[in-house]
């Protein structure tokens, strides 16, 4: 079986949505951490849609690329996730991992911005990518 999660980012928000699915009437949303926004089954109560703003200010490392938001298999933020976003989980890192593939094709700009009083001094866009991962 094969895992798939699609990432959008906008560098003009800075904002980073990792989806298993597309949201959908009856999804439930919940703020997990300071500037997370999660999306839950409403039958399985797990994770489906993460939407993370700001997450150039979040960076721990650039190889492999990490986010201080907390992850353990099958859990962000210590709430259930759904099996699709193990792919985040590397193996020996306690933080969320984008994986290398997704982050290029993105074209994710992990650069300081020319002002830093002005988060908005790059390129308007939005980059999507799916990535598809075979699963453990």
């Amino acid at each position: 079986m094969d895992t798939k999660l699609s990432f959008d980012y906008s560098t003009t928000a800075d904002v980073l949505c990792i989806e298993k699915c597309p949201t959908y009437p009856g999804q439930e949303t919940e703020d997990i951490e300071d500037l997370i926004i999660a999306r839950f089954n409403p039958d399985t109560d797990e994770i489906e849609y993460l939407e993370i703003i700001f997450p150039s200010k979040r960076i721990v490392s650039r190889a492999p690329f990490q986010l201080n938001i907390s992850v353990e298999p099958g859990y962000i933020c210590g709430r259930r996730a759904a099996p699709e976003f193990d792919c985040l989980v590397e193996p020996g890192s306690t933080w969320l991992t984008i994986p290398r593939a997704a982050v290029v094709g993105m074209e994710f700009d992990v650069r300081p911005p020319k002002y830093p009083t002005y988060p908005g001094n790059r390129p308007a866009d939005i980059r999507r990518f799916e990535l598809q991962l075979a699963a453990a």
